[in-house]
């Protein structure tokens, strides 16, 4: 790889949850907890109404419901986590190193405690060696590019999308590949023709 005499032979980009996808969630749950703050209001003039066994079984739905707000201050607090310690992309002169959300590692409570544990789809560190090709797609949409990463390590594609970067960041990290790799970027080679049928004759 070749790099300018000033720059550092490791980078990192921060590589964040969608702040769309964040603010759409913590929308959704506090719009639920709404509904059921509601439903349990409901309840109870049910039961004052001399309804007790139905009021108190709406008013307790609706109490759970309401707990739905919860989710909303966890998907609040996720937004300022990536803010503040976001995962991180590093590229040396040698590999590619992934982090966790680009690795498709859950690190929720529940699957912490899933036995076996699930195995990601990608390797923590990519070499350059083992990369076969490398695309970029460009989508309809604003800050939707995606580079498509093929290697020997995972049978699975690896997809790094834009919008997760800041912008000057992600053609920053296409230009540093094409530099350091230049020979994968290539056309997708084509499939292998299907063998001839045998139809028995």
């Amino acid at each position: 790889m070749t790099f300018d005499d000033d720059a550092p032979l490791e980078r990192s980009y921060p590589y964040r949850t969608s702040w769309k996808v964040l603010g759409c969630l913590a929308l959704f749950f506090a719009a639920v907890g709404f509904g059921g703050l509601a439903l349990n209001q409901f309840g109870c003039d049910l039961m004052r109404n001399g309804m007790g066994w139905v009021g108190c079984g709406v008013a307790a739905i609706g109490l759970f419901v309401a707990g739905m707000f919860l989710l909303s201050l966890v998907a609040i607090g996720s937004g300022i986590k990536e803010v503040i310690s976001p995962d991180l992309l590093r590229i040396t002169p040698t590999a590619l190193y992934l982090p966790d959300s680009l690795r498709g590692i859950d690190n929720s409570e529940e699957a912490k405690k899933q036995d076996p544990p699930k195995h990601p789809k990608q390797p923590e560190e990519i070499p350059f060696s083992a990369i076969k090709w490398i695309r970029c797609e460009t989508r309809s949409g604003p800050n939707d590019d995606r580079l498509m990463i093929v290697h020997d390590l995972s049978d699975h594609t690896l997809e790094i999308k834009q919008h997760m970067m800041a912008p000057t960041d992600f053609d920053e990290l296409e230009t540093v590949l094409r530099a350091a790799i230049p020979h994968v970027f290539t056309p997708v080679p084509p499939a292998p023709p299907s063998p001839p049928q045998d139809d028995g004759v």
